[in-house]
């Protein structure tokens, strides 16, 4: 578990959990670390630094799973050793307003996106709050290097190396257990700055599909706004 500087009890509840815990649980905190900097990307590292098992999956702090999530990546990976790169899918929650029905609605369809592009070999989007890859893969393209002025967009980034380094290894996981939910955006003004962040990085993409993809995150958006 990596701490990025959290101000509620985060960092108390998972050390009380370790203590308890039959399985190895470390808590890295980045206050602890005076160089290794701060927000997600720096997080990861940090984790990514103590991790050693063959395989590193990822989720968000705000995120839920269910009990089986970790064994339905498990079931992917002990069976497919062509694999590097496993995107999840991630499902918003909210109150059952007619406003949080159309982003649920909106969001599911960008998911779709990402699982399709992948399912025909043209991997283009995922979502870090649920993803998977193997270790030695993600430092033989030498992880998040080359794009750590960004603030974002670390996973897509990550996807797209890993597919043009192992052709044919990306995966998407559409097992009703490894879905992961998360709390929507709770205005217009939260929304808008969530989407700008996600297309914010489409001149740095390679792949002309991925850039014009950052359309389709902004479009829905932008209508959304002149309603």
């Amino acid at each position: 578990m990596a701490d990025d500087h959290s101000t509620d009890a985060t960092a108390q509840v998972v050390a009380e959990a370790a203590r308890h815990s039959p399985f190895l649980l470390r808590l890295v905190q980045l206050r602890e670390l005076p160089t290794a900097g701060t927000g997600k990307k720096a997080a990861l590292q940090a984790a990514l630094h103590h991790a050693r098992a063959p395989w590193i999956v990822c989720t968000d702090a705000d995120c839920r799973f269910g009990p089986d999530w970790l064994s339905s990546y498990a079931a992917v990976v002990t069976t497919d050793a062509e694999a590097r790169f496993i995107s999840g899918p991630v499902l918003l929650t909210g109150p059952a307003t007619a406003w949080q029905q159309l982003m649920g609605l909106e969001f599911a369809g960008l998911v779709g996106v990402g699982a399709a592009g992948i399912g025909s070999q043209n991997p283009t989007m995922c979502n870090g709050a649920n993803l998977a890859y193997r270790r030695e893969a993600f430092a033989a393209v030498q992880g998040f290097a080359g794009n750590e002025h960004l603030a974002s967009g670390d996973d897509e980034f990550l996807l797209h190396k890993l597919h043009a380094a192992f052709p044919g290894s990306i995966r998407f996981l559409k097992h009703p257990a490894a879905l992961v939910s998360t709390a929507a955006p709770a205005t217009l003004a939260a929304l808008l700055r969530q989407r700008v962040r996600w297309a914010s990085k489409w001149r740095h993409y390679q792949h002309p599909a991925s850039q014009q993809l950052a359309l389709l995150v902004l479009g829905p958006t932008w209508r959304y706004s002149r309603i």
